[in-house]
């Protein structure tokens, strides 16, 4: 699912497609680690693209999404 530049700031109902595979958010409006927290129910996820969003430049952000999504990624 490509959802880049769209300005999303939040993805808690990104769990309502559980069997995703790939998922971008390029270039949009995610600010915390509680609004990437639904990633931990994409269960299939293999690809995921957060580059450009707020949180990205937080120290902490890539090992927070690795902790979410281990099952995957």
């Amino acid at each position: 699912m490509y959802l880049s530049q769209n300005f999303i700031s939040d993805i808690t109902h990104i769990a309502q497609f559980p069997q995703l595979k790939v998922l971008s958010l390029s270039y949009n409006d995610i600010q915390s680690f509680k609004s990437i927290e639904a990633l931990g129910s994409l269960n299939y996820l293999q690809v995921l693209n957060l580059i450009g969003n707020p949180i990205s430049r937080n120290l902490l952000y890539y090992c927070y999404v690795i902790g979410i999504c281990n099952k995957t990624l």
